[in-house]
């Protein structure tokens, strides 16, 4: 029982949470300041604006002392717009994506319109520029480092970015690799974000080297003679067009080059893992067919004619990666 009335209270703490969020509270609260500061600063009530602290900081999102409020290092760190690393966006982002509002509804709802794209659905040139930051927590290394392993620093290798968003990984691998060509294969509506990265980038070779192809990767020719695709989260996506996306890959590549694949881990009763399957739900219950059990994903490549897949010991959240081979 004790685990459920827990759901209640978790469900109610992320309410403050993203209340507070979206009325900017933690910018305000870099120092010590009382509640009426607050209430004051952002036209709150003063009572109600008490009480609300008080719940923050019950919760551990700040800290209250003598009547007085201030954010946690974490707060003022990620949640407070005036420090570089603030990812509230991408946090208000991800909640608004996600959320399960009026789910009840949704369940009795007898009929429902099927969306076959996720562009339909989802704003990816929002998501693509709020996770930027989010991937230089790790995300970004890690794929510099798995380069490091295959391809020698003065070395020449051509690089395709497939559903790249912000380009973030192929911009910075070719800020690495100076004889590297890089490729950033997006949506048209998506690419504005790499195009102005690589423009105010103050580097004349680095935008010689960086290239925006603009097309839907299910669909359209995604270029050749690749000697490192990255497919990062994008095979869940693919639905009944996961092979043929695949043998794509498999094709627009040289001998003896490399896939770098992200997957969500799902299991193939479509259960597991729960970030994923839960994260995803708003858009399958508004009539999206998204997420392919991995086991589907791996084999397609198999399929394809690639030889030798390697799971990489980079945990990223619920994400697995892997390195897929093609000799």
């Amino acid at each position: 029982m004790k685990e459920y009335m827990k759901l209640i209270l978790d469900y109610n703490r992320s309410k403050i949470f993203i209340t507070a969020l979206k009325l900017d509270i933690f910018s305000h609260l870099e120092d010590e300041v009382d509640s009426d500061y607050i209430a004051d600063k952002l036209s709150l009530d003063r009572r109600n604006t008490k009480f609300f602290l008080n719940a923050l900081s019950s919760s551990e999102f700040i800290i209250k002392k003598n009547n007085k409020y201030k954010n946690t290092y974490k707060s003022d760190k990620y949640l407070n717009k005036s420090k570089k690393d603030y990812m509230g966006d991408y946090i208000l982002f991800r909640e608004q994506m996600s959320s399960l509002e009026s789910l009840d509804k949704k369940l009795l709802k007898k009929e429902y319109k099927k969306i076959n794209d996720g562009c339909d659905m989802y704003d990816f040139y929002e998501l693509a520029k709020v996770t930027r930051k989010e991937m230089f927590f790790g995300k970004v290394q890690n794929i510099l480092n798995l380069i490091g392993k295959i391809f020698n620093k003065d070395q020449k290798f051509k690089v395709l970015d497939l559903g790249g968003g912000s380009g973030t990984f192929a911009i910075e691998i070719a800020k690495k690799y100076k004889n590297s060509q890089a490729f950033i294969f997006e949506r048209d509506n998506v690419t504005p974000i790499a195009k102005e990265i690589i423009k105010n980038e103050n580097d004349s070779d680095l935008k010689k080297r960086t290239h925006i192809l603009e097309g839907d990767f299910n669909s359209d020719e995604i270029g050749k003679n690749y000697d490192f695709i990255i497919a990062s989260g994008i095979m869940d996506f693919a639905g009944e067009n996961i092979q043929s996306l695949s043998d794509k890959i498999y094709n627009s590549m040289n001998k003896k080059s490399y896939v770098y694949l992200v997957t969500h881990g799902v299991n193939e009763n479509y259960t597991k893992p729960e970030p994923a399957i839960i994260g995803w739900l708003s858009g399958q219950i508004n009539g999206l067919d998204i997420l392919t059990c991995e086991r589907k994903i791996i084999d397609s490549f198999f399929e394809a004619g690639f030889n030798k897949i390697e799971k990489l010991d980079e945990k990223e959240g619920f994400l697995n990666s892997y390195l897929i081979h093609k000799d």
